[in-house]
């Protein structure tokens, strides 16, 4: 099942780490080597804390459906899950097939397989640096059962994408903590000098690729910030429904759509231009 065509696929994927596109691509590539309708991701910090790393699929609706119950998942679900449980501490990757009448758990079979009419599970378990990795590819009721090629794919290529998904999982978080770290340090920023920190996040902003206008860095700046939409809206004499659009179209040019990965690329922004002043 593995050709040349999956390799460049998996060159893509590996450009793609610690970035929004990542599970999106992850998706696509066991999609197209699996012929599976939807993927989970979840990572395990430890026992008690799964993390919800990629819940992608086909179709919108089931899309939907899948997202409602990864979150059911994280928040105790994963208790009743008898996959968990297989997991080995040692680091070896265990790679097998489960489906929805293996399990014994009937509330558990009803909400997570029978419910969304998914019948056929591939599992792959794997630790990284102790951090367990547990991805699932679903099939539908009316599909067949997973077979022999399938299983020897993922047993090829399993390594791989438990290091892959590790090393996302640790750039993500990385973000997550520096943006974190960000926000908390602007709100300790006395009056008089946000005005010159506003300005040069505006000047980073505008020192990139995106082809950013002026009031479009000047927003994006201002949401760095945390100013809201309001505050912004007053700030810059325009309205709230301006101030949208704004947003809208620095969002668009910048490939994101949300201010956390608005944050992503501010600190890409940053190392850059710190980068270019260097050199």
């Amino acid at each position: 099942m593995l050709n040349p065509q999956n390799l460049d696929q998996f060159g893509d994927l590996v450009s793609t780490i610690g970035s929004r596109q990542f599970g999106v691509k992850f998706y696509s590539v066991f999609r197209d080597l699996l012929d599976v309708e939807e993927c989970t991701v979840f990572s395990f910090p430890d026992p008690s804390n799964p993390q919800s790393l990629i819940v992608e699929g086909n179709c919108e609706e089931d899309l939907e459906l899948a997202r409602k119950l990864a979150a059911d998942y994280v928040s105790g679900g994963y208790l009743a899950d008898p996959n968990v449980r297989r997991s080995d501490a040692s680091g070896a990757i265990d790679v097998y097939v489960m489906d929805a009448d293996d399990f014994t758990n009937s509330e558990y079979r009803q909400h997570y397989y029978e419910g969304p009419a998914v019948s056929h599970e591939l599992v792959v378990l794997g630790n990284a640096n102790g951090t367990l990795y547990y991805t699932s590819f679903y099939r539908k009721r009316e599909r067949q059962e997973f077979g022999l090629p399938e299983m020897s794919a993922m047993k090829a290529i399993a390594g791989f994408m438990i290091k892959a998904l590790h090393r996302h999982s640790e750039l993500v978080r990385s973000v997550d903590e520096e943006s974190f770290n960000f926000i908390n340090s602007v709100a300790d920023i006395p009056g008089h000098l946000r005005e010159s920190t506003l300005e040069h996040l505006k000047h980073v902003l505008l020192s990139g690729p995106h082809k950013l206008s002026q009031r479009e860095a000047e927003i994006c700046a201002s949401i760095v910030m945390g100013y809201s939409t309001e505050a912004i809206s007053l700030n810059c004499s325009i309205s709230v429904n301006t101030v949208a659009t704004h947003r809208k179209r620095a969002y668009a040019k910048l490939g994101i759509s949300s201010q956390n990965e608005l944050f992503v690329r501010y600190f890409s922004a940053v190392r850059g231009f710190q980068a270019r002043r260097i050199n």
